[in-house]
């Protein structure tokens, strides 16, 4: 029988071949997100665009109805949820591609000062939600004179 040595990959940090370090681990998850077996099954893509007098948040939600779609705010946070169930399967059928996703989901947004939480307004349009976040008088810009001094 032979002994073979292991020589490690990164000798100043002590990694053999096979061995995944936890902070290794911390930092693909970081940089991809985490495990497919933990991510969520899909996520609605949103445009926030910030304006003068308001903020707009415009989220797409394909196949979702409004019954079907949740909008709250509380302490500050504006939470988007929802569900988008899965279509009934013909029994005689075989799928040949399955890429599309369904399941809850839950998108939370941190509202800033500047934002007031009372004139907060929301549309739904064939699969896309409007939601307009008007800012407070005095948060939003304006133009200021400048006098020439005599």
């Amino acid at each position: 029988m032979k002994l073979t040595t292991y020589r490690p990959l990164f000798p100043e940090l002590g990694v053999f071949p096979g061995e995944v370090p936890a902070r290794f681990q911390r930092m693909f998850e970081e940089l991809l997100g985490p495990p497919l077996t933990e991510r969520v099954a899909w996520m609605p893509s949103v445009n926030i665009v910030d304006t003068d007098t308001e903020l707009l948040i415009t989220a797409e939600l394909p196949g979702l109805k409004k019954e079907n779609v949740e909008l709250v705010i509380d302490e500050g946070v504006l939470t988007l949820k929802g569900e988008k169930k899965e279509e009934k399967e013909e029994k005689d059928a075989r799928h040949r591609v399955w890429e599309r996703t369904y399941g809850a989901f839950e998108r939370s947004f941190a509202l800033p000062a500047s934002v007031d939480p009372k004139k907060i307004k929301a549309e739904f349009l064939d699969g896309v939600l409007k939601v307009y976040l008007p800012k407070t008088e005095q948060a939003q810009s304006r133009l200021i004179e400048i006098t020439e001094k005599k």
